[in-house]
């Protein structure tokens, strides 16, 4: 519906000699094995946004000489739509997949999270609703929240919404991991933040896995108090966001090198320190609480 109602001709009319854009390939059954969608565009602009497929059709006419086809030939059909037919051979399951592969590289988990963050302002963050006792899992599926879902969902591209919602357009595990991560970045923005959602995505020390479930439980009370701090409306040297992220990060660092926390310490008094003081002693709490998400 909305490639139909916001047609451009010339993407589906000029051959830019890739498989998963430009003119449909259709095999010699006339069965359509790349762009589905943009033939199901086609025919829903046909019956219901006619001035967008003549549009379509005026440009096919001024195109159609450039493929050797008349003008009068594209007069005698009544909805002319171009197509490119495959002739050579090929495993035509194995085609279709390949010709329906996006050419873009995609996005990491980091990647997504950062620019998805970028989806969601502060007042949107101010409409969360957490009850007591309730995880940001829970909280994100309560009927309360659904504003907060409607906003992040209208803020991604139509083609990437289908991929977070299931049949019924209820947020799917992808779009509730999509939301979750998106308020994390959020809340610990930053280059620290950055680093901080990085070592959660790559470690396997069930330690700092721990601490990541713990963060993830105070996540809607953080993302919050960190909203009212951006704003002005809370003071800033009441953020913490900073100083977590960075103390976090140096232990990942340091269990994935299997550096006890007294030796870094101790190297750290001797040298030029990394971290501050107040984010030393995070450090070695989260590294004494670190086995119990609830205590994080």
């Amino acid at each position: 519906q909305h490639m139909a109602q916001n047609l451009n001709p010339d993407a589906l009319l000029v051959d830019v000699y890739q498989i998963d854009r430009g003119p449909m390939i259709v095999g010699a059954d006339n069965f359509v094995e790349s762009g589905n969608g943009r033939v199901l565009a086609l025919r829903y602009a046909r019956s219901y946004h006619p001035e967008q497929f003549a549009e379509y059709t005026t440009r096919l006419s001024e195109v159609a000489k450039g493929y050797g086809i008349s003008p009068e030939q594209i007069k005698q059909i009544h909805a002319p739509i171009l197509v490119r037919e495959r002739i050579t051979p090929v495993n035509r399951a194995a085609f279709a997949e390949e010709a329906n592969q996006s050419a873009v590289l995609a996005m990491s988990p980091v990647e997504q999270a950062l620019q998805d963050a970028g989806r969601i302002d502060d007042e949107t963050v101010g409409i969360l609703s957490i009850k007591e006792n309730q995880s940001i899992q829970q909280a994100l599926l309560d009927p309360e929240n659904r504003p907060l879902i409607s906003r992040f969902l209208q803020n991604l591209p139509p083609n990437e919404q289908a991929a977070v919602v299931d049949a019924q357009g209820r947020l799917s595990a992808v779009g509730l991991q999509r939301i979750k991560d998106a308020l994390f970045a959020k809340t610990y923005a930053g280059d620290s933040g950055k680093q901080l959602t990085q070592a959660f995505t790559e470690s396997l020390d069930p330690g700092v896995k721990m601490i990541e479930q713990g963060m993830f439980k105070s996540l809607p009370q953080m993302s919050q108090a960190e909203s009212l701090i951006r704003s002005g409306e809370r003071a800033e040297n009441l953020s913490i966001a900073e100083d977590t992220s960075r103390a976090i990060e140096v232990l990942a660092r340091l269990r994935a090198n299997n550096i006890p926390i007294p030796d870094y310490l101790t190297q750290a008094s001797m040298f030029e320190r990394e971290l501050s003081p107040f984010q030393e002693h995070l450090l070695e709490q989260f590294a004494q609480i670190g086995r119990s998400s609830k205590q994080v």
